[in-house]
């Protein structure tokens, strides 16, 4: 790399790194694959059961020091989740959910929950069910949450940390649900885990910049003795 080049990229890390130390970004968040612990929902109604599995992205806004890798604050702002069509056999009849698709909000205004050591108040965050029908026939109960959203708020106190690795820190969030539904005057409970993983990308930590500072002092040391030699040799 020229002398130009490395004085190029120092800057650029020193205005960097002075910008984004700590701040609030936008975070798409990927749904782990479902599995028996995360990303699955069990159903219970009327002595009956069954479960849905969750997939899609949950966007965020977060408050992280992209130094350290600490999160101070977390406000979902949408997302876009899939769930697999389910049917329970209940003492009412079949009941069944069919292309019931989801979102996520905060209840707090921005800059939403607070973050503390990677832990974060579960029940202020809601899982919406925001389209798709749930129907059950017998009781003439039908619901679609396209003009009826539901929320569904977590359970208890979720978590969402970061690992620094190889420049970028790795998100993992994850948050209980065990939340009760009445419909037709009888409980639907649902149970599960919503689990997802994102990326931000860190920036240099203060050694990093004083090296750069460095290189770039010896580069121009270097560039220095080049001209004095090429003027001696001109003589």
């Amino acid at each position: 790399m020229n002398f130009k080049k490395l004085l190029g990229t120092c800057a650029l890390v020193l205005m960097t790194s002075s910008l984004v130390q700590a701040d609030i970004i936008s975070v798409t968040m990927t749904l782990n694959t479902p599995s028996p612990t995360a990303n699955r929902l069990a159903l219970a109604f009327g002595g009956g059961n069954t479960t849905s599995d969750m997939s899609g992205t949950i966007v965020a806004n977060i408050d992280i020091n992209r130094v350290t890798g600490v999160i101070s604050s977390l406000e979902f702002t949408g997302g876009s989740i899939t769930t697999t069509n389910w049917t329970m056999n209940t003492a009412f009849g079949p009941f069944s959910g069919t292309n019931i698709v989801a979102t996520m909000d905060t209840t707090p205004a921005a800059p939403g929950s607070t973050v503390t050591a990677g832990n974060f108040n579960a029940t202020e965050q809601l899982l919406i069910l925001n389209g798709g029908i749930a129907s059950l026939p017998a009781a003439a109960f039908t619901q679609n949450f396209a003009t009826t959203p539901l929320p569904i708020p977590g359970a208890g106190t979720g978590s969402l940390t970061s690992t620094l690795n190889n420049g970028v820190f790795d998100l993992a969030f994850s948050m209980p649900i065990n939340n009760t539904q009445v419909i037709q005057g009888q409980n639907l409970t649902i149970v599960g885990t919503l689990q997802a993983t994102g990326q931000v990308t860190a920036v240099p930590e203060p050694g990093s910049i004083a090296l750069c500072g460095l290189a770039a002092i010896g580069g121009l040391a270097v560039r220095r003795r080049a001209a004095v030699r090429r003027k001696q040799s001109a003589k």
